[in-house]
C-alpha cells in the first residue's frame, strides 16, 4: 500500500472540510466547557447545542461529497493515478476524523445527564465513557455508510431511502396481524435472553467484544469497496445541476422582467422551489397520514419531521441562494438593470408566498391531533416563517467568514462577561426569569409580536441583502 498517497488523500479530505470541522469542533468544545461551568437544569442547553453541532458534523462529509458529484469535482478522484480503493479509504478515514465533534457532543450530553441525576460513585463516569465511545463508533459507521451510498448512487436519486429506514421498522409491524406481532416479540425476547446468558459468561463476553472490534473493520471494508465502485462508475452529468437546483432556463421570467422585476424574480424563485421540493410534498402527505392514524406510535416522530419539512418550504429559497452563491450564479442577478433592493423584494415576496403552504402544513398537523388554531394563531405562524426565512436569505447573501466570526464572538463575550459578573450559580435563575418574561410577552402581545418581528426583519434584511448582492465576487472556491 502506498502510505504516502493514502495520507495525501486523508489530508485532502480534511482540507476539504476544514472550515466546517473547526466550526463544529468549536461548538462542541464550547458546549463541553459550559456543561462543567454551569449548574442545574441549564447545563442541558449547551449540551444539546454541542450534540446538535456534532450531528451536523456527522453529515457534513456526505453533503460535501454530494456537492462534488453535482459540480463534477468527483472527476478528480476518478482521474487520480491511484487505485480507486486507496482514494476511497483515504477519504473515508479523513471523513471519520471530521466526525470528532459528534462524540464530544455526546460526551457533553452524557455529563449533563449525569450531573442532573442523583447518582454517585464511578457508575456515571463509566456510563459517560461508554456512551462517548459508543457515539464515536456509531458516528464512524454512519458516516462511512452515508458516504458509500452517496458515492455509488447519489442521494438525490435515493431520496426515499432515509425516510424508509426511519419509518419502515415501525410502520410494517403496525400492519401485521396481532398473532404475528406476538410471535415476533416472543422470539425477540427469547433471543435477547439467550444473548444475555452468553454475555454473562467470560467466553461470550470476549466474543461480543471481538465482534464489536471487528464491526468497524467490516463496515470500513465494505464502504471502501462501494465508494471505489462509485468512483469508477461516476460520469459528470451537466444536466444534473439543473434538476432541483436552478431549473430550466428562465425565459418566461426574463420576458416578464420589464413589466415588474420584483414579481419576475419572485415568480422564478417560486417555480424553482416547486421543482426542488416536489418530492418533499409527497413525503409531507405520507407523514400527515401517519400523524392522523398513528400506526405503531409514530405520531411524535412524524410531527417532528413534518415541522422540519414545513420550515424547509420557505427555507428552500435560502438553499437556492446558497447554491447560487457557491456556483457563481449570483452574478446573473448582479447584471440585472435594477436596484439590488428590488431584487431583494422579489425574494421576499416569494418567501411570503411559500410561507403560506408551510403554515398550512403545521395547521394540518395540529388539526389532525385535535388542536384547533384560531386565525390569529395561523397568522402568527406565517409571520414567524417569513421572519426567519427572510433573515436567513439575507444573511446567506451577505455573510462572510469575518462577519460570522464577529456574530459568534459577540454573544460568547457577553456570556463570558455575564459569568464573570453574576457567577455560574445565578445564571440559571436569571435565564429562567428571562424565558418566563418572554413567554408572558408572547402571550400578551399575541399576533402583534411575530408581525412586528417580520416588519423589523424586512427593514433590516433588505439593506443587508442589497449590500451582499452588490459586494458579491465569485472566487471559484
Amino acid at each position: 500500500m502506498n502510505w504516502r498517497a493514502y495520507s495525501a488523500c486523508v489530508r485532502r479530505e480534511l482540507q476539504r472540510g476544514r472550515r466546517s470541522l473547526l466550526v463544529f469542533l468549536g461548538v462542541a468544545l464550547t458546549g463541553v466547557t459550559l456543561v462543567f461551568v454551569l449548574s442545574g437544569a441549564w447545563t442541558m442547553l449547551p449540551a444539546t447545542l454541542a450534540l446538535i453541532g456534532g450531528i451536523f458534523a456527522l453529515f457534513a462529509p456526505s453533503a460535501d461529497l454530494g456537492q462534488d458529484r453535482l459540480l463534477g469535482h468527483f472527476e478528480f478522484d476518478r482521474a487520480l493515478p491511484l487505485p480507486s480503493r486507496l482514494v476511497a479509504a483515504g477519504r473515508l478515514t479523513g471523513a471519520a476524523v471530521r466526525t470528532v465533534p459528534f462524540p464530544l457532543g455526546a460526551m457533553a450530553f452524557g455529563v449533563a445527564l449525569a450531573r442532573s441525576s442523583d447518582s454517585t460513585g464511578p457508575l456515571p463516569t463509566l456510563l459517560v465513557s461508554a456512551g462517548t465511545l459508543g457515539a464515536m463508533l456509531v458516528g464512524f459507521l454512519l458516516c462511512w455508510t452515508l458516504l458509500a451510498l452517496n458515492s455509488r448512487w447519489a442521494f438525490r436519486r435515493i431520496w426515499w431511502l432515509g425516510p424508509t429506514i426511519g419509518l419502515a421498522p415501525q410502520l410494517v409491524p403496525a400492519f401485521l396481524p396481532a398473532s404475528v406481532r406476538g410471535a415476533i416479540a416472543t422470539s425477540a425476547s427469547a433471543l435477547g435472553a439467550n444473548l444475555l446468558d452468553i454475555v454473562a459468561q467470560p467466553v461470550g463476553l470476549v466474543a461480543v467484544l471481538v465482534i464489536l472490534a471487528m464491526l468497524p473493520v467490516m463496515v470500513f471494508s465494505g464502504a471502501t469497496m462501494l465508494f471505489a465502485s462509485g468512483i469508477r462508475r461516476y460520469r459528470y452529468d451537466p444536466t444534473a445541476l439543473h434538476l432541483g437546483q436552478h431549473g430550466s432556463l428562465p425565459t418566461r421570467e426574463l420576458a416578464a422582467i420589464g413589466r415588474g422585476p420584483a414579481l419576475a424574480v419572485a415568480r422564478l424563485r417560486l417555480r424553482l422551489s416547486l421543482e426542488q421540493f416536489r418530492r418533499e410534498f409527497i413525503l409531507i402527505a405520507i407523514l400527515l397520514v401517519v400523524v392522523a392514524f398513528n400506526p405503531g406510535g409514530l405520531r411524535d416522530f412524524a410531527r417532528g419531521y413534518v415541522r422540519v419539512l414545513a420550515a424547509l418550504i420557505p427555507g428552500g429559497i435560502v438553499i437556492q441562494l446558497g447554491t447560487a452563491r457557491a456556483k457563481g450564479f449570483l452574478e446573473t442577478m448582479q447584471h440585472l438593470p435594477h436596484p439590488a433592493r428590488v431584487v431583494g423584494l422579489g425574494h421576499l415576496a416569494a418567501i411570503a408566498v411559500l410561507a403560506v403552504p408551510g403554515s398550512l402544513v403545521l395547521v394540518l398537523d395540529r388539526l389532525l391531533t385535535g388542536e384547533l388554531l384560531s386565525p390569529a394563531a395561523v397568522l402568527a405562524v406565517w409571520g414567524w416563517f417569513v421572519t426567519m426565512a427572510w433573515l436567513a436569505a439575507a444573511l446567506s447573501i451577505w455573510m462572510r467568514v469575518r462577519y460570522a466570526a464577529v456574530l459568534v464572538a459577540v454573544p460568547l463575550l457577553m456570556v463570558g462577561g455575564w459569568l464573570a459578573l453574576v457567577g455560574a450559580s445565578r445564571i440559571g435563575a436569571q435565564l429562567s426569569s428571562a424565558w418566563h418574561a418572554f413567554a408572558l410577552l408572547r402571550l400578551e402581545a399575541g399576533v402583534a409580536l411575530p408581525l412586528g418581528a417580520m416588519v423589523v426583519a424586512i427593514a433590516v434584511g433588505l439593506p443587508i441583502f442589497a449590500r451582499g448582492l452588490a459586494s458579491y465576487e465569485y472566487k471559484g472556491s
